[in-house]
């Protein structure tokens, strides 16, 4: 490879550039060079292609490409007021992360908080019973009913080492209508990617299963968003790994954001699970 050069540009932007290649001798490797940019502003959240050739004596030698995504560093304005229920600590940094993008915790009822919970216990069903809006923040196992549970995905054949599996997402509902890029997520999951499933799900009940998980050998499709009626209450099941990553990776933090908002806005549910 002699003479050659390498020349990119970005989908969708005016973002482009091309730089001499180094003469790489025949069955060896080298690194040609780096590509910078600064990612351009923009009101919300986009895929943008980065596509790189390599060109010698006028011919196409080698050409790849790569998927981007560009997030404007949003905060949200004027957040609804949140609650926790952390009976092990498992939400403290979440919980300090939130407060500095401006959340504000209360017990209040009169100011009906989103309550975020990290467990399925006595408390957070007697709060789904009273009328709560609850996000379960929960990687399992945990026993919503004898049928759904939620399992880890090193149980029972989901974590998808043997056979096809595709993450999927409705991406025209929210929370997803901000961030759902394409119906089967990708890389730009990776930070949140779901730690376990919710199984037990009747095949009727799907159209509130929000995001999942489908095994194709296997014809398994089980949840990682799944939202239902509980008591008074409503209920969002979330098995992405959002704690961490939150006010770190925008994917896990636009998705949270979105997740209460959506909780504090009125969901509608028609699954019912019943206490």
């Amino acid at each position: 490879l002699v003479g050659a050069t390498v020349s990119w540009n970005v989908e969708g932007t005016s973002l482009k550039g091309s730089f001499p290649a180094p003469d790489v001798p025949v069955g060896s490797a080298a690194k040609v060079g780096t590509i910078d940019f600064t990612v351009p502003s923009s009101s919300s959240p986009s895929r943008n292609t980065l596509t790189v050739q390599v060109a010698a004596g006028g011919t196409v030698v080698a050409r790849n490409s790569v998927d981007l995504y560009f997030y404007p560093p949003e905060k949200p304005t004027l957040p609804p007021p949140v609650n926790f229920h952390d009976p092990q600590g498992k939400l403290r940094r979440l919980a300090g992360d939130m407060q500095r993008r401006d959340y504000f915790e209360t017990k209040s009822l009169q100011a009906h908080p989103v309550l975020i919970a990290s467990v399925f216990d006595a408390d957070v069903k007697k709060a789904l019973e009273s009328g709560s809006n609850v996000i379960l923040l929960s990687s399992g196992p945990e026993t919503i009913t004898p049928d759904v549970k939620i399992v880890p995905r090193s149980e029972d054949s989901f974590s998808g080492n043997w056979i096809s599996n595709f993450a999927w997402v409705r991406k025209t509902a929210a929370p997803f209508n901000k961030i759902g890029f394409d119906t089967l997520s990708g890389f730009e999951t990776g930070a949140a990617a779901p730690g376990s499933v919710v199984v037990g799900i009747p095949p009727g009940e799907f159209q509130d299963v929000l995001a999942g998980e489908f095994y194709g050998w296997i014809h398994s499709n089980v949840g990682t968003l799944v939202q239902a009626r509980y008591g008074k209450g409503k209920l969002l099941i979330c098995t992405f790994s959002l704690i961490t990553p939150y006010d770190t990776d925008p994917y896990a933090t636009y998705l949270l954001d979105g997740l209460v908002n959506y909780a504090a806005q009125g969901f509608s549910p028609k699954f019912a699970i019943t206490p």
